[in-house]
């Protein structure tokens, strides 16, 4: 006997009792021959596109892919960082003529030579260290003030043209400079 979750007792089922419900008994073995033909030319055209299929579907996905490969090509382009071309920002004049001390000093550099938030001399003169510069040169880029470019592993900045062109338009600077 065995108890089922409901906690009520169920007696197993005997032999003779199943028996009843077929009109063969469990026992008789069925002694029908299969007969295996040849196989057609139709029945291995299925079988060679059957593992064909089954081929493609056991692939990794990264081998089958849908679509034009130079339109994903050319999107993937899109999300890579260009590290070599130069980033510009438009030209904030309300950060231009708002800069503080440090930042002065930093776009004076930056207009006679390229500088790096790394700079000995200027990480001197300003009694400041590289993060700090580092900061100062990123706000000053987001502004379009200095422009960017990747040497290596480290950022260049330089003023550029734009903010040049408005501190010649103030008389900051000469224009023949």
């Amino acid at each position: 006997m065995f108890e089922e979750d409901g906690g009520e007792e169920v007696e197993p089922i005997g032999l003779e009792e199943l028996n009843t419900f077929y009109d063969e008994p469990l026992d008789s073995v069925y002694s029908e021959e299969v007969e295996i033909s040849e196989p057609s030319q139709l029945d291995m055209n299925a079988i060679e596109t059957f593992t064909r299929l089954l081929t493609q579907v056991l692939q990794p996905s990264g081998t089958r892919l849908h679509g034009d490969q130079q339109l994903i090509e050319q999107l993937r382009a899109l999300s890579r960082p260009r590290l070599t071309e130069k980033e510009e920002h438009v030209l904030s004049i309300a950060v231009l003529s708002s800069l503080t001390a440090s930042e002065s000093i930093v776009v004076a550099e930056a207009k006679g030579r390229t500088i790096s938030p790394s700079d000995p001399a200027l990480l001197e003169r300003l009694s400041i260290k590289r993060a700090r510069l580092s900061q100062i040169c990123n706000r000053l880029h987001k502004a379009g003030i200095l422009h960017a470019r990747m040497v290596g592993r480290s950022r260049m900045f330089g003023l550029t043209r734009s903010a040049l062109a408005q501190l010649i338009a103030w008389g900051i600077v000469g224009g023949d400079e």
